[in-house]
Protein backbone atom coordinates (compact mmCIF):
# COMPACT_ATOMS: atom_id res chain seq x y z
CA UNK A 1 0.00 0.00 0.00
CA UNK A 2 1.53 3.38 -1.06
CA UNK A 3 0.04 6.00 1.23
CA UNK A 4 1.61 9.42 -0.07
CA UNK A 5 -0.43 11.69 1.85
CA UNK A 6 2.23 12.62 3.64
CA UNK A 7 4.62 12.81 0.80
CA UNK A 8 2.23 15.18 -0.88
CA UNK A 9 2.96 17.68 2.60
CA UNK A 10 6.95 16.97 3.13
CA UNK A 11 8.19 16.13 0.13
CA UNK A 12 7.44 18.48 -2.68
CA UNK A 13 10.49 20.28 -2.25
CA UNK A 14 12.53 17.80 -2.34
CA UNK A 15 10.81 15.36 -5.25
CA UNK A 16 13.08 15.36 -8.53
CA UNK A 17 11.15 16.42 -11.36
CA UNK A 18 12.94 14.50 -13.98
CA UNK A 19 12.99 11.08 -12.22
CA UNK A 20 9.40 11.70 -10.94
CA UNK A 21 8.63 11.93 -14.66
CA UNK A 22 10.06 8.52 -14.89
CA UNK A 23 7.28 6.63 -13.35
CA UNK A 24 5.97 4.53 -15.83
CA UNK A 25 1.92 5.25 -13.88
CA UNK A 26 2.71 8.93 -14.45
CA UNK A 27 4.48 9.87 -17.60
CA UNK A 28 2.24 8.85 -20.68
CA UNK A 29 -0.26 6.51 -21.94
CA UNK A 30 1.32 3.01 -20.90
CA UNK A 31 0.34 -0.16 -20.03
CA UNK A 32 -0.75 0.22 -16.58
CA UNK A 33 -2.88 3.06 -18.01
CA UNK A 34 -4.27 1.69 -20.70
CA UNK A 35 -5.69 -1.51 -19.05
CA UNK A 36 -7.64 -0.83 -16.22
CA UNK A 37 -8.93 2.58 -18.67
CA UNK A 38 -10.40 -0.47 -21.22
CA UNK A 39 -11.24 -2.57 -18.17
CA UNK A 40 -13.70 0.26 -16.98
CA UNK A 41 -15.05 1.62 -19.85
CA UNK A 42 -15.93 -2.38 -20.31
CA UNK A 43 -17.52 -2.48 -16.74
CA UNK A 44 -19.72 0.71 -17.96
CA UNK A 45 -20.60 -1.12 -21.57
CA UNK A 46 -21.51 -4.08 -19.11
CA UNK A 47 -24.08 -1.96 -16.58
CA UNK A 48 -26.27 -0.94 -19.65
CA UNK A 49 -26.11 -4.48 -20.32
CA UNK A 50 -24.28 -4.13 -23.81
CA UNK A 51 -22.27 -7.58 -23.18
CA UNK A 52 -22.93 -10.74 -20.97
CA UNK A 53 -21.01 -11.96 -18.16
CA UNK A 54 -21.39 -15.15 -16.63
CA UNK A 55 -20.01 -17.01 -13.38
CA UNK A 56 -18.19 -18.99 -15.67
CA UNK A 57 -16.70 -16.47 -17.75
CA UNK A 58 -16.43 -14.12 -14.62
CA UNK A 59 -13.77 -16.62 -12.92
CA UNK A 60 -12.04 -17.01 -16.00
CA UNK A 61 -11.52 -13.50 -16.13
CA UNK A 62 -10.84 -13.50 -12.63
CA UNK A 63 -8.03 -16.09 -13.21
CA UNK A 64 -6.64 -13.91 -15.91
CA UNK A 65 -6.59 -10.72 -13.70
CA UNK A 66 -4.62 -12.71 -10.83
CA UNK A 67 -1.91 -14.18 -12.55
CA UNK A 68 -1.52 -11.82 -15.85
CA UNK A 69 -2.03 -8.51 -14.60
CA UNK A 70 -0.47 -9.46 -11.39
CA UNK A 71 -3.08 -8.99 -8.79
CA UNK A 72 -2.29 -12.64 -6.71
CA UNK A 73 1.47 -12.50 -8.00
CA UNK A 74 2.21 -8.86 -6.82
CA UNK A 75 2.18 -10.05 -3.04
CA UNK A 76 5.82 -11.31 -3.69
CA UNK A 77 6.88 -8.14 -4.85
CA UNK A 78 7.01 -6.36 -0.91
CA UNK A 79 7.81 -9.37 0.54
CA UNK A 80 11.12 -9.80 -2.02
CA UNK A 81 11.67 -6.15 -1.33
CA UNK A 82 12.01 -6.41 2.27
CA UNK A 83 13.91 -9.62 2.89
CA UNK A 84 16.45 -8.72 0.48
CA UNK A 85 16.82 -5.02 -0.92
CA UNK A 86 19.75 -3.54 1.55
CA UNK A 87 17.99 -0.58 1.86
CA UNK A 88 15.14 -2.37 3.79
CA UNK A 89 17.46 -4.26 5.70
CA UNK A 90 19.03 -1.47 6.64
CA UNK A 91 15.97 -0.07 8.28
CA UNK A 92 15.41 -3.24 9.93
CA UNK A 93 18.28 -3.00 11.75
CA UNK A 94 18.35 1.12 12.56
CA UNK A 95 14.42 0.06 13.64
CA UNK A 96 16.15 -2.58 16.14
CA UNK A 97 19.34 -0.67 17.55
CA UNK A 98 17.71 2.98 17.79
CA UNK A 99 13.92 2.38 18.52
CA UNK A 100 14.39 -1.49 19.79
CA UNK A 101 11.68 -2.85 17.37
CA UNK A 102 12.54 -6.17 16.17
CA UNK A 103 10.58 -6.17 12.69
CA UNK A 104 11.48 -9.85 11.97
CA UNK A 105 9.99 -10.89 15.01
CA UNK A 106 7.16 -9.24 14.05
CA UNK A 107 7.00 -10.82 10.57
CA UNK A 108 6.94 -13.84 11.62
CA UNK A 109 4.74 -13.47 14.00
CA UNK A 110 2.37 -11.72 11.75
CA UNK A 111 2.64 -15.12 9.17
CA UNK A 112 2.06 -17.86 12.51
CA UNK A 113 -1.28 -15.00 13.66
CA UNK A 114 -2.75 -15.20 10.76
CA UNK A 115 -1.96 -18.89 10.00
CA UNK A 116 -3.86 -20.40 12.69
CA UNK A 117 -6.52 -17.14 12.45
CA UNK A 118 -7.34 -18.71 8.84
CA UNK A 119 -7.25 -21.97 10.38
CA UNK A 120 -9.76 -22.15 12.69
CA UNK A 121 -11.86 -19.89 10.68
CA UNK A 122 -12.16 -22.73 7.68
CA UNK A 123 -12.54 -25.45 10.50
CA UNK A 124 -15.71 -23.41 12.06
CA UNK A 125 -16.94 -22.05 8.87
CA UNK A 126 -15.91 -23.81 5.97
CA UNK A 127 -19.46 -24.43 4.52
CA UNK A 128 -21.17 -21.17 6.06
CA UNK A 129 -22.21 -17.83 4.44
CA UNK A 130 -19.30 -16.20 6.18
CA UNK A 131 -16.85 -16.76 3.01
CA UNK A 132 -18.17 -15.27 -0.28
CA UNK A 133 -17.53 -17.10 -3.67
CA UNK A 134 -13.76 -16.48 -4.10
CA UNK A 135 -13.40 -17.39 -0.24
CA UNK A 136 -12.69 -14.34 1.40
CA UNK A 137 -14.45 -13.76 4.11
CA UNK A 138 -17.44 -11.27 4.08
CA UNK A 139 -16.50 -8.82 6.94
CA UNK A 140 -12.68 -8.68 6.73
CA UNK A 141 -12.76 -8.63 3.16
CA UNK A 142 -15.09 -5.50 2.90
CA UNK A 143 -12.44 -4.14 5.13
CA UNK A 144 -8.86 -4.69 4.69
CA UNK A 145 -8.30 -5.21 0.93
CA UNK A 146 -10.32 -2.18 -0.19
CA UNK A 147 -8.85 -0.05 2.23
CA UNK A 148 -5.20 -1.56 0.89
CA UNK A 149 -5.91 -0.79 -2.65
CA UNK A 150 -7.58 2.45 -2.19
CA UNK A 151 -4.77 3.97 -0.68
CA UNK A 152 -2.33 3.05 -3.01
CA UNK A 153 -4.58 4.46 -5.98
CA UNK A 154 -4.84 7.68 -3.46
CA UNK A 155 -1.50 7.83 -3.12
CA UNK A 156 -0.22 7.69 -6.92
CA UNK A 157 -2.86 10.49 -7.08
CA UNK A 158 -1.46 12.69 -5.00
CA UNK A 159 1.83 11.97 -5.79
CA UNK A 160 0.62 13.52 -9.89
CA UNK A 161 0.18 16.85 -7.33
CA UNK A 162 3.60 16.76 -6.22
CA UNK A 163 4.94 16.44 -9.78
CA UNK A 164 2.72 19.42 -10.95
CA UNK A 165 3.90 21.58 -7.70
CA UNK A 166 7.68 21.02 -8.84
CA UNK A 167 7.11 22.01 -11.88
CA UNK A 168 5.49 25.27 -10.50
CA UNK A 169 8.21 26.27 -7.79
CA UNK A 170 10.52 25.51 -11.26
CA UNK A 171 9.10 28.05 -13.43
CA UNK A 172 7.82 25.64 -15.88
CA UNK A 173 3.94 25.97 -15.44
CA UNK A 174 2.35 29.02 -13.89
CA UNK A 175 -0.33 28.28 -11.56
CA UNK A 176 -3.02 30.17 -9.19
CA UNK A 177 -1.33 28.79 -5.35
CA UNK A 178 -4.25 29.47 -3.23
CA UNK A 179 -6.58 27.73 -5.62
CA UNK A 180 -4.48 24.62 -6.22
CA UNK A 181 -3.93 24.04 -2.60
CA UNK A 182 -8.15 24.30 -2.21
CA UNK A 183 -7.96 21.68 -5.20
CA UNK A 184 -5.54 19.51 -3.09
CA UNK A 185 -7.47 19.27 -0.11
CA UNK A 186 -10.95 18.84 -1.83
CA UNK A 187 -9.49 16.05 -3.27
CA UNK A 188 -7.83 14.45 -0.30
CA UNK A 189 -11.52 14.57 1.37
CA UNK A 190 -13.55 13.53 -1.39
CA UNK A 191 -11.06 10.45 -1.49
CA UNK A 192 -11.48 9.74 2.33
CA UNK A 193 -15.75 10.22 1.45
CA UNK A 194 -15.21 7.58 -1.64
CA UNK A 195 -13.18 5.17 0.68
CA UNK A 196 -15.12 4.81 3.34
CA UNK A 197 -18.58 5.07 1.57
CA UNK A 198 -17.25 2.27 -0.23
CA UNK A 199 -16.32 0.62 2.70
CA UNK A 200 -19.40 0.73 4.80
CA UNK A 201 -21.62 -0.33 1.44
CA UNK A 202 -19.25 -3.34 1.17
CA UNK A 203 -20.46 -3.98 4.92
CA UNK A 204 -24.26 -3.24 4.35
CA UNK A 205 -23.83 -6.26 1.60
CA UNK A 206 -21.68 -8.46 3.31
CA UNK A 207 -23.10 -8.26 6.80
CA UNK A 208 -27.02 -9.72 5.88
CA UNK A 209 -24.99 -12.36 3.95
CA UNK A 210 -23.08 -13.80 6.38
CA UNK A 211 -24.81 -13.54 9.50
CA UNK A 212 -28.06 -14.03 7.63
CA UNK A 213 -29.79 -10.95 8.29
CA UNK A 214 -32.80 -9.63 6.18
CA UNK A 215 -33.42 -5.52 7.55
CA UNK A 216 -34.34 -3.61 4.59
CA UNK A 217 -32.21 -0.90 6.01
CA UNK A 218 -29.26 -2.89 4.99
CA UNK A 219 -30.12 -2.08 1.64
CA UNK A 220 -31.04 1.42 2.09
CA UNK A 221 -27.42 2.33 3.34
CA UNK A 222 -25.73 0.40 0.73
CA UNK A 223 -27.98 2.48 -1.56
CA UNK A 224 -27.01 5.43 0.36
CA UNK A 225 -23.15 4.69 -0.11
CA UNK A 226 -23.02 3.71 -3.54
CA UNK A 227 -24.75 6.95 -4.86
CA UNK A 228 -22.07 8.55 -2.19
CA UNK A 229 -18.96 7.23 -3.72
CA UNK A 230 -20.47 7.65 -7.32
CA UNK A 231 -20.37 11.67 -6.20
CA UNK A 232 -17.07 11.74 -4.83
CA UNK A 233 -16.20 10.19 -7.97
CA UNK A 234 -17.05 12.78 -9.98
CA UNK A 235 -15.34 15.07 -7.92
CA UNK A 236 -11.97 13.72 -7.83
CA UNK A 237 -12.34 12.71 -11.58
CA UNK A 238 -13.04 16.43 -12.57
CA UNK A 239 -10.22 17.87 -10.46
CA UNK A 240 -7.82 15.33 -12.56
CA UNK A 241 -9.82 16.82 -15.85
CA UNK A 242 -8.56 19.90 -14.81
CA UNK A 243 -4.88 18.94 -13.92
CA UNK A 244 -4.61 18.02 -17.45
CA UNK A 245 -5.24 21.11 -18.56
CA UNK A 246 -2.46 22.57 -16.20
CA UNK A 247 0.23 20.56 -17.03
CA UNK A 248 -0.91 17.91 -19.84
CA UNK A 249 -0.78 14.95 -17.00
CA UNK A 250 -2.52 11.74 -17.18
CA UNK A 251 -4.01 12.12 -13.85
CA UNK A 252 -7.75 12.06 -14.92
CA UNK A 253 -6.99 8.91 -16.97
CA UNK A 254 -5.66 7.80 -14.13
CA UNK A 255 -8.32 8.47 -11.18
CA UNK A 256 -10.99 7.05 -13.72
CA UNK A 257 -10.43 3.81 -12.71
CA UNK A 258 -11.48 4.32 -9.77
CA UNK A 259 -15.68 4.34 -11.55
CA UNK A 260 -14.88 0.56 -11.42
CA UNK A 261 -15.24 0.30 -7.25
CA UNK A 262 -18.88 1.88 -7.21
CA UNK A 263 -19.80 -0.40 -10.31
CA UNK A 264 -18.31 -3.67 -8.98
CA UNK A 265 -21.70 -3.95 -7.02
CA UNK A 266 -23.37 -3.94 -9.90
CA UNK A 267 -21.28 -5.72 -12.65
CA UNK A 268 -18.88 -8.54 -12.66
CA UNK A 269 -16.08 -7.14 -14.79
CA UNK A 270 -15.89 -4.38 -12.20
CA UNK A 271 -14.53 -6.48 -9.58
CA UNK A 272 -11.86 -7.17 -12.83
CA UNK A 273 -11.15 -4.13 -13.20
CA UNK A 274 -10.10 -3.36 -9.22
CA UNK A 275 -7.99 -6.23 -9.42
CA UNK A 276 -5.65 -5.76 -12.45
CA UNK A 277 -5.35 -2.15 -11.82
CA UNK A 278 -4.29 -2.70 -8.16
CA UNK A 279 -1.59 -5.75 -9.72
CA UNK A 280 -0.45 -3.26 -12.35
CA UNK A 281 0.05 -0.47 -9.96
CA UNK A 282 2.46 -3.04 -7.33
CA UNK A 283 4.29 -4.01 -10.47
CA UNK A 284 5.01 -0.05 -11.41
CA UNK A 285 6.00 1.02 -8.15
CA UNK A 286 8.37 -2.49 -7.68
CA UNK A 287 9.82 -2.08 -11.00
CA UNK A 288 10.65 1.76 -9.16
CA UNK A 289 12.46 0.14 -6.40
CA UNK A 290 14.26 -2.40 -8.63
CA UNK A 291 15.65 0.66 -10.78
CA UNK A 292 16.75 3.13 -7.75
CA UNK A 293 17.97 0.24 -5.32
CA UNK A 294 21.82 -0.51 -4.21
CA UNK A 295 21.00 -3.97 -4.60
CA UNK A 296 23.56 -6.47 -6.71
CA UNK A 297 25.14 -9.64 -6.52
CA UNK A 298 24.03 -12.40 -4.23
CA UNK A 299 21.01 -10.54 -2.72
CA UNK A 300 19.83 -9.81 -6.54
CA UNK A 301 19.94 -13.22 -7.52
CA UNK A 302 18.54 -14.29 -4.08
CA UNK A 303 16.03 -11.96 -4.81
CA UNK A 304 15.42 -13.49 -8.32
CA UNK A 305 15.63 -16.48 -7.53
CA UNK A 306 12.98 -16.15 -4.11
CA UNK A 307 10.70 -14.43 -6.98
CA UNK A 308 10.34 -17.22 -9.54
CA UNK A 309 9.94 -19.73 -6.63
CA UNK A 310 7.38 -17.87 -4.45
CA UNK A 311 5.47 -17.16 -7.82
CA UNK A 312 5.38 -20.08 -9.25
CA UNK A 313 3.80 -21.05 -5.99
CA UNK A 314 1.41 -18.66 -6.32
CA UNK A 315 0.21 -19.17 -9.35
CA UNK A 316 0.03 -22.36 -8.54
CA UNK A 317 -2.49 -21.75 -5.58
CA UNK A 318 -4.41 -19.75 -7.23
CA UNK A 319 -4.91 -21.65 -10.55
CA UNK A 320 -5.98 -24.35 -8.60
CA UNK A 321 -8.11 -22.86 -6.09
CA UNK A 322 -9.98 -20.54 -8.94
CA UNK A 323 -10.82 -23.99 -11.04
CA UNK A 324 -12.05 -26.06 -8.08
CA UNK A 325 -14.02 -23.35 -6.05
CA UNK A 326 -17.47 -24.18 -7.85
CA UNK A 327 -16.90 -27.69 -6.51
CA UNK A 328 -19.26 -28.22 -3.11
CA UNK A 329 -17.05 -30.11 -1.93
CA UNK A 330 -13.87 -27.82 -1.62
CA UNK A 331 -13.11 -27.76 1.85
CA UNK A 332 -13.98 -31.42 2.64
CA UNK A 333 -10.63 -32.32 1.30
CA UNK A 334 -7.80 -32.30 4.20
CA UNK A 335 -5.04 -30.53 1.36
CA UNK A 336 -7.23 -27.88 0.82
CA UNK A 337 -8.03 -27.07 4.81
CA UNK A 338 -4.56 -26.61 4.89
CA UNK A 339 -3.22 -24.90 1.96
CA UNK A 340 -6.90 -22.26 1.47
CA UNK A 341 -5.25 -20.59 5.04
CA UNK A 342 -1.64 -20.38 2.99
CA UNK A 343 -3.48 -18.04 0.62
CA UNK A 344 -5.37 -15.63 2.81
CA UNK A 345 -1.90 -15.62 4.80
CA UNK A 346 0.02 -14.05 2.00
CA UNK A 347 -2.35 -11.74 1.04
CA UNK A 348 -3.65 -10.06 4.75
CA UNK A 349 0.30 -10.56 5.37
CA UNK A 350 1.49 -8.35 2.56
CA UNK A 351 -0.97 -5.01 4.05
CA UNK A 352 1.43 -5.51 6.92
CA UNK A 353 4.39 -5.48 4.63
CA UNK A 354 3.59 -2.31 3.15
CA UNK A 355 2.39 -0.78 6.10
CA UNK A 356 6.19 -1.17 7.16
CA UNK A 357 7.49 -0.12 4.07
CA UNK A 358 5.09 2.82 3.37
CA UNK A 359 5.38 4.16 7.15
CA UNK A 360 6.52 7.38 5.53
CA UNK A 361 5.89 9.84 8.78
CA UNK A 362 8.94 7.31 10.28
CA UNK A 363 12.01 9.10 9.59
CA UNK A 364 13.81 5.19 9.20
CA UNK A 365 11.64 3.77 7.18
CA UNK A 366 11.15 7.17 5.28
CA UNK A 367 14.81 7.45 4.84
CA UNK A 368 14.84 4.04 2.76
CA UNK A 369 11.63 4.00 1.13
CA UNK A 370 11.78 7.38 -0.65
CA UNK A 371 15.61 6.70 -1.75
CA UNK A 372 13.90 3.29 -3.67
CA UNK A 373 10.62 5.21 -4.80
CA UNK A 374 11.75 8.87 -5.36
CA UNK A 375 15.64 8.23 -6.46
CA UNK A 376 17.09 10.28 -3.67
CA UNK A 377 20.37 10.37 -2.69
Amino acid sequence: MINLDSVDRSFKNQLQIEDAEKATFLSKLNFEIVVPLLLTVATCVEYFDLIDIDAKKYLIMAWFSQIVFMNTIHVAFPLGAYLFMPEFKLMRQKQLNLNNVNLDCQFFSVHIILFFIFLGIVAVWGHGSLLDSNGEILILGAIFPNLHALNQQKGISFLYNNLFLNKASDGQISYNKVRFQKLMTLERRAFQIFTWSFVCGSLARGLPRAFDLTSPYFVLVWKFCLGLSLISFLLIFAIGLSSMFYFKSTKALFVFRLLSWPLCFLTWIGNIGIMSSHGLEANSIFQRFIGNSEINGKDLRNLKIFLMSFITFLIALTSISFFRFLSTDYFQENHWRFAYPLIMVFAYSHYWLDHQIFKLNDPITKSSTSKLLFNFK
